[in-house]
């Protein structure tokens, strides 16, 4: 739930968007149900969390300012080799 309001959306609005109704939105987020792996990837995917992200020990990737999600999402635009260069680059420019 923290999530999805943190990012703006009603359970009406999630359930418009997912399919899922807002009545098991609700069940989900109190505990009282357990989604299943596409249920989690559709409510996962309008808030701009990957299935990955979510299981991630380390939860600072929900924490992104929309800037650093801008560069996110630009960064995962760019091909293997690319997107090292990008890597090496911040790293020696943050030096």
């Amino acid at each position: 739930m923290k999530l999805r309001t943190e990012k703006g959306f009603t359970k009406y609005r999630m359930a418009e968007i997912t399919g899922i109704s807002h009545t098991h939105i609700g069940n989900i987020e109190n505990g009282s149900k357990v989604p299943n792996i596409d249920t989690l990837s559709r409510l996962l995917e309008p808030l701009g969390v990957s299935l990955s992200e979510f299981f991630a020990e380390d939860d600072s990737l929900f924490c992104l300012t929309p800037q650093e999600q801008e560069f996110m999402k630009l960064l995962r635009t760019l091909p293997p080799d690319k997107a090292d260069m990008m890597l090496q680059f911040i790293k020696k420019f943050s030096e």
